[in-house]
C-alpha cells in the first residue's frame, strides 16, 4: 500500500477539477521574486522538461508558505529527473520500471542529505504513463512535501541525532519558544492519538500505539509531518479513509492546529 502509488493516481484522477484549482491557488502565489531565490542559493535546474510543473509555478508553491516558512528552506537545486520506482519494500530504487515493485511503485520526488553548506537537493522524477494533470498534482504535492523536509528538519545530513544536539529553538508565533527535540516529541505524541494521514506515510508507522514500521522514530514522524503539510496546503490527501479525503483534518484537528503553528513558527537559537 505505502510505496505504491495505483490508488493515489486513481483518486487524483477522480478529484482532477478541484485538484488543479487547489493547485493553482498555490502556483500563483506572490511573494520572493526568481532573483531573490536565487540569490539564496535556489537554482531550478530542469533541461528536458521532466516536471510537470513550470518553474514559475515551483516558485509561486514556495511563495505560498508565510516567509518565516520560506526562510528555513535549506535548497540548493530543484531538479528534474528521468523517471525512477520502487525496487523493493526496503527503499531499494531503480530506473528500470521491469525491476520495479509494480508500474506504478513510482517515486515522483527525493530529497538529498545536506552537503557542507547545509543544502540539500529536490529532485522531481518524470511520470511516464500518468496523466499530465494527474502529474501536475502528484508533482505538486511530492514538491510541497519535500519542501517541508528542509524547513522543519533544515540542515538533515541523515543523522537526527545530530540534528536534535544543534541547539535549535523553535520560536511560535504566540511567543512559545520550544527546543527542536521537544517540537518533535510533542508532535510524536499526536501520532500516537491519531492515524497515518496518506498512504505513503502509512509505510512509515501504523495507529497502534504510534508503533513505528522502521528502526527510526525520528523518520516516521519526518514523514508523515511532510504529509500532513502537503494535505493542509493543497486541501486533500490519499487519506486512509475515503470520506476524509478532501477534508483530511476532519478526523484531527490538534494535528491541523500544530501544522499551522509550526508552518508560521520561526527556527534560531
Amino acid at each position: 500500500m505505502g510505496l505504491d502509488m495505483k490508488d493515489t493516481i486513481e483518486f487524483y484522477d477522480s478529484i482532477r477539477g478541484v485538484g488543479e484549482d487547489n493547485l493553482k491557488r498555490l502556483t500563483d502565489s506572490q511573494g520572493w521574486s526568481k532573483s531573490e531565490f536565487e540569490k539564496r542559493g535556489i537554482v531550478f535546474d530542469d533541461p528536458n522538461r521532466d516536471i510537470a510543473l513550470t518553474e514559475d509555478e515551483i516558485y509561486g508553491i514556495m511563495n505560498s508558505f508565510p516567509e518565516s516558512f520560506r526562510n528555513r528552506i535549506s535548497v540548493g537545486y530543484i531538479l528534474g529527473n528521468g523517471p525512477l520506482w520502487f525496487k523493493s519494500e526496503k527503499l531499494e530504487v531503480t530506473g528500470d520500471v521491469n525491476e520495479a515493485l509494480s508500474q506504478t511503485s513510482i517515486i515522483p520526488s527525493h530529497i538529498s542529505h545536506a552537503n557542507q553548506d547545509k543544502k540539500q537537493n529536490i529532485s522531481l522524477f518524470k511520470l511516464e504513463n500518468v496523466d499530465p494533470k494527474v502529474a501536475r498534482i502528484i508533482h505538486g504535492e511530492g514538491f510541497i512535501h519535500e519542501l517541508a523536509h528542509t524547513a522543519n528538519f533544515p540542515g538533515h545530513t541523515g543523522n537526527y541525532e545530530d540534528l536534535m544536539n544543534r541547539g535549535i529553538v523553535v520560536r511560535y508565533d504566540n511567543g512559545r519558544e520550544v527546543p527542536f527535540k521537544k517540537m518533535v516529541s510533542e508532535f510524536e505524541e499526536l501520532m500516537k492519538d491519531s492515524s497515518p494521514i496518506t498512504n505513503y506515510s502509512s509505510f512509515y508507522w501504523s495507529n497502534n500505539d504510534g508503533k513505528v514500521q522502521t528502526d527510526k522514530l525520528e523518520l516516521a514522524v519526518n514523514e508523515e509531518l511532510a504529509e500532513s503539510i502537503a494535505a493542509y496546503q493543497l486541501g486533500f490527501a490519499m487519506t486512509p479513509n475515503p470520506e476524509n479525503r478532501l477534508n483530511p483534518f476532519e478526523d484531527r484537528p490538534k494535528i491541523k492546529e500544530f501544522v499551522e503553528d509550526l508552518i508560521n513558527s520561526e527556527f534560531g537559537k
